[in-house]
């Protein structure tokens, strides 16, 4: 049936089963309707076997260039614990099923009555209906049903759309054919008039009335199977329309590709021609090429010659290469052992400077000792001086005689010479508070005065050395010095300066009873305690 501007199609959910009296609602066209026990849900199931967002179903109307068939699409997309079911086949959560007019949804899992029927929380079946501008809907089965039962001899014209099943078709096709009062439909004889009624007539219209019937309903059936092909064609005439449609709109865009099509093929056209003139220019380009590889190749050919001239100039040059690479390993090799030999002079050198260092530190210490040992001489000098001074006062002895002792008469003249001399002190071994003499000190030190000799060396005696070293400052000084003898051990040194007051208070006394007539021998003896 054409749709006037003012309607249009929209989707019913009709209750069904145990809630067959509740509220139907309507989708229209681009709507979905959410189904569930939450209240913010479009339709409200309350039921603890609806989850909160049970299922999601929506409507859409195709349009004519996109349709096929009717152009009608229902979708039911589960979004349950419990599950949808559509005529009895579960959807799946989170998966949507697309369905048509006729079919009936089922929320949650059936439950079994005591008559063995299965009951659900909420049941649905899809209808679709005309709303008009007011929002008021229509149901088109029931209008055409209604307007067969008072006689119409046509049924409106619906919209082509699929059969959702068998059964329903059935029943359209049946509903769609005009009934006639009286007689029997689809093999069902129908309600026999009143019996007032069947009294008057005759019963010789019996058996026509009977043939009327039978006429009747193959007449009607005729007229179902017409009305059912009718429909088909127009369903068909319908879906040709659309194809045309689809196949206009095509071919426009065919022609469109076509000319568009046209414009690149001259488009290609000029392209080739350029392409063309571009290879007569390379086959120009090719052949100036070829000419230039000949000469090339000439080229070529000329240099391998003058390669294998140089190649035995570099095998020469190698050869060389090699013999001066032999005499630098040779220069290397010599260049390492002169670098050994100088790090060994360096090293000898440096301990020579060590080694110098050491006889430089030495020889300080000699010159220290030998400065000391002059010190000594000198006391010793004036010891004898006091002694010479002693003996002339007590014995009245020769002073030329005690000077030839102490002063031996100069050697011949020489040059100049510098002496360092030094002395050990004589040692002497005593007690502690024993006041002893120094007799035998005083005549060894005599004795060793009177055996000097012209050298400057000293003879030893057995008591204590004395050693006059003549010293040369210009010569090498390192272990030649005076040294002193070091005492012998448990001995203890006393000074020579001149012996201790004790040793001059005896010497005095010892003078003083000495006759007149005594000697040089026995001024200087030692009187023996």
């Amino acid at each position: 049936m054409m749709v006037e501007t003012a309607e249009q199609q929209a989707l019913l959910l009709e209750p069904t089963g145990n809630h067959a009296s509740g509220k139907p609602w309507v989708i229209r066209n681009g709507e979905k309707k959410t189904i569930g026990r939450k209240a913010e849900c479009d339709i409200v199931v309350n039921d603890t076997i609806v989850s909160g967002l049970h299922c999601i179903v929506g409507l859409s109307i195709l349009s004519p260039q996109e349709r096929q068939g009717d152009g009608i699409v229902i979708s039911v997309e589960d979004k349950s614990t419990n599950g949808t079911l559509i005529n009895g086949e579960r959807i799946g959560k989170g998966k949507t099923r697309f369905v048509q007019a006729g079919d009936v949804i089922n929320l949650g899992k059936p439950k079994t009555t005591a008559e063995g029927e299965h009951q659900y929380a909420a049941s649905y079946r899809l209808r679709m209906v005309v709303v008009d501008g007011a929002g008021q809907w229509k149901d088109e089965d029931k209008e055409n049903r209604s307007m067969n039962s008072d006689g119409s001899t046509e049924a409106p014209v619906g919209t082509p759309r699929s059969a959702p099943s068998t059964e329903p078709n059935n029943r359209e096709a049946v509903g769609s054919v005009p009934r006639l009062r009286n007689f029997p439909v689809n093999g069902k004889r129908a309600r026999e008039p009143p019996t007032a009624l069947r009294r008057r007539e005759p019963k010789t219209s019996s058996a026509a009335a009977m043939a009327a019937a039978h006429r009747e309903e193959q007449l009607r059936g005729q007229l179902a199977a017409a009305e059912e092909g009718r429909r088909t064609q127009e369903a068909r005439a319908t879906e040709l329309e659309i194809r045309v449609r689809v196949t206009e709109e095509r071919l426009k865009s065919l022609n469109e590709q076509l000319e568009e099509a046209r414009k690149a093929k001259d488009r290609y056209q000029e392209e080739n021609a350029d392409l063309q003139n571009q290879v007569a220019e390379l086959t120009i380009r090719g052949k100036q090429l070829e000419a230039t590889a000949e000469s090339k190749d000439r080229a070529l050919q000329d240099a391998q010659r003058d390669a294998g001239i140089r190649s035995e100039d570099m095998e020469n040059l190698r050869a060389e290469a090699f013999d001066a690479d032999g005499r630098a390993r040779d220069a290397a090799r010599r260049l390492r052992e002169v670098k050994r030999n100088l790090d060994g002079a360096v090293e000898a050198n440096r301990k020579l400077t060590e080694y110098s260092n050491g006889l430089r530190e030495k020889v300080g210490g000699l010159q220290s000792a030998l400065t000391t040992s002059a010190a000594s001489v000198a006391s010793l000098h004036n010891a004898i001086v006091n002694l010479y001074d002693a003996s002339q006062e007590h014995c009245g002895l020769d002073a030329t005689k005690v000077e030839s002792l102490l002063f031996p008469v100069p050697s011949p003249p020489s040059p100049p010479q510098t002496f360092s001399v030094g002395i050990t002190p004589t040692e002497q071994t005593y007690d502690e508070g024993d006041q002893t003499d120094t007799d035998d000190e005083v005549e060894t030190l005599l004795t060793n005065a009177a055996t000097l000799e012209e050298d400057g060396d000293v003879t030893p005696r057995p008591t204590g050395q004395i050693r006059v070293k003549q010293s040369d400052s210009d010569s090498d000084t390192s272990g030649q010095g005076g040294t002193e003898t070091p005492p012998p051990a448990g001995k203890r040194m006393r000074s020579s300066s001149g012996g201790s007051p004790s040793s001059q208070k005896r010497l005095r006394k010892d003078s003083d009873e000495k006759p007149a007539g005594a000697t040089f021998g026995d001024l200087l003896g030692n009187d023996s305690e």
